[in-house]
């Protein structure tokens, strides 16, 4: 199986269990709603946990950076806007509907990307053309190799 099934699947699964958390919420028994809960949540992390073993076969260290602060921040403020739309009255089948629907979204996303697994790590999407023979990237940022300084404090 390679990395786009497995993170697909888990994406699909997880809006699976999600669409029957909302559906069934107010029928079944609370272990059966814990059961679901639980569900979701492993396909979910089983989604975001494969999405680290992905992406450094598909973008530099330097994107993936950059991706992974802009991602935190967004986190940081979804997290402090959240609880004004999603309060206590609102219809648990609401929230998991747009939980579903976010994961089938994430889903699709993630069937667009190209297959990585087999190949090496840097040849995935670049190929060689990720970075020149003299350690700095085409965009001409400096290697992040700091043996190569002389040592002194403005090397590192």
């Amino acid at each position: 199986l390679g990395r786009v099934a497995t993170q697909s699947s888990a994406f699909i699964l997880g809006s699976i269990a999600c669409a029957l958390l909302a559906v069934m919420s107010e029928s079944i028994p609370r272990a059966g709603m814990v059961t679901l809960a639980f569900l979701v949540r492993f396909f979910m992390l089983a989604g975001n946990c494969s999405t680290w073993v992905f992406t450094p076969e598909l973008l530099p260290t330097d994107i993936r950076a950059t991706g992974t602060s802009a991602a935190n921040a967004a986190g940081r403020v979804g997290a402090s806007v959240v609880p004004y739309f999603v309060t206590p009255g609102m219809a648990p089948s609401s929230i998991g509907m747009v939980m579903m629907g976010m994961s089938v979204f994430t889903c699709f996303v993630c069937a667009l990307l190209p297959e990585t697994s087999g190949r090496a790590l840097g040849e995935a999407t670049h190929g060689d053309d990720r970075m020149v023979k003299d350690g700095r990237s085409k965009a001409g940022g400096k290697s992040n190799d700091v043996t190569k300084g002389s040592g002194s404090k403005g090397d590192l």
